[in-house]
């Protein structure tokens, strides 16, 4: 995976990005945060600004953090399995495994409502580094970043740039349910990871932007908070559809997999937004719901099956074409087939 030089393209001005750096680094760079690291930071790249993955380049703020680190590693004693834990920010948690496969874990609005994280039991015997993310309790998408880590969504790819650097592993993956699908899709793409796995993913933030408008909203007035958050703000609206920034991002991911469900006309909707990219592959279950598909997907092995397969071997396996005439349309379904 290499991760690039930022450039001002609009998702990320470096001007406005060094204006805000001493106090995101000041603020990441507690000794709370970080032990997974097990190491000193001083300067995190080479006087050429070579980041140590892949020579891509590590993003300017770090290299100005001098801090000492501490080891805040728990020990977890969860249904027999023994992980080594590290909680170092409130909407951050890191298990430690096999740094040479990085695998980030976004939760869903429904974990980050409960302060939980998605996927944590379920992944217990996955030999991965995995870091867990969540965000704050509103419907911003991720775009208030990550509780007690970072304010915003380029911030949030800061710190992910940053982790990629020190761990330097040589696949990364993203993941995600839901909201969670959305944050691995775009930060993904930002940070062109290696590939991306997503269940039943929200792919963007105005039900305006998709194809069936009147059926793109997951609940009645789901998007109100993120319209005002993006007119207050002033941020770039390309955020608000994952299709802007695969486009804006192009060849950076070799894979992005979702997999929804042919009765939720919701899910088709968003699944429709980004289904069209070559990279793209889109997995249909015929029953399900939209909130309960991730536990389908790691009941039956097949969002596993993604994350521990082979990148290679994965990319060879075939899927249908996603048409999404081939379904029902809102409210044109049978209510059995929510039952699982």
């Amino acid at each position: 995976m290499d991760i690039p030089a930022n450039k001002p393209d609009g998702l990320l001005s470096v001007r406005h990005h060094n204006l805000r750096s001493r106090a995101f680094a000041q603020r990441i760079a507690q000794p709370k945060h970080f032990g997974f690291l097990q190491a000193n930071v001083s300067r995190f790249s080479s006087s050429a600004g070579q980041h140590p993955h892949k020579n891509a380049q590590t993003p300017v703020s770090y290299c100005a953090i001098t801090t000492k680190i501490c080891t805040t590693t728990s020990i977890f004693l969860n249904q027999e399995k023994l992980m080594m834990m590290d909680h170092f920010a409130d909407g951050a948690l890191m298990v430690d495994g096999d740094k040479d496969h990085l695998v980030v874990l976004f939760s869903s609005r429904v974990a980050s409502r409960r302060k939980n994280f998605d996927f944590l039991d379920a992944t217990k015997d996955m030999r991965q580094q995995r870091l867990f993310l969540r965000t704050g309790p509103t419907d911003l998408f991720f775009h208030d970043g990550v509780p007690g880590l970072s304010q915003d969504m380029n911030e949030t790819a800061d710190f992910l740039r940053f982790v990629v650097g020190r761990i330097s592993p040589s696949r990364v993956t993203f993941t995600g349910h839901s909201s969670g699908g959305y944050a691995a899709i775009v930060l993904g793409h930002m940070l062109g990871v290696d590939d991306i796995h997503v269940v039943s993913p929200v792919t963007y933030l105005n039900a305006k932007l998709g194809a069936d408008p009147d059926g793109g909203e997951l609940w009645e007035g789901v998007y109100d908070d993120i319209s005002h958050h993006f007119e207050e703000t002033g941020k770039d609206p390309a955020f608000l559809s994952c299709h802007d920034i695969i486009r804006r991002h192009p060849n950076r991911v070799q894979l992005l997999r979702q997999f929804v469900v042919a009765t939720s006309p919701v899910d088709l909707n968003h699944a429709e937004h980004v289904a069209g990219f070559p990279h793209v592959q889109t997995g249909v279950y015929q029953r399900g719901r939209h909130v309960t598909l991730a536990a389908i997907t790691l009941r039956d092995g097949t969002l596993l099956h993604g994350l521990n397969g082979d990148l290679d071997t994965l990319k060879k396996e075939t899927f249908q074409p996603f048409v999404r005439s081939n379904y029902p349309a809102f409210g044109d379904y049978d209510p059995e087939a929510l039952r699982v």
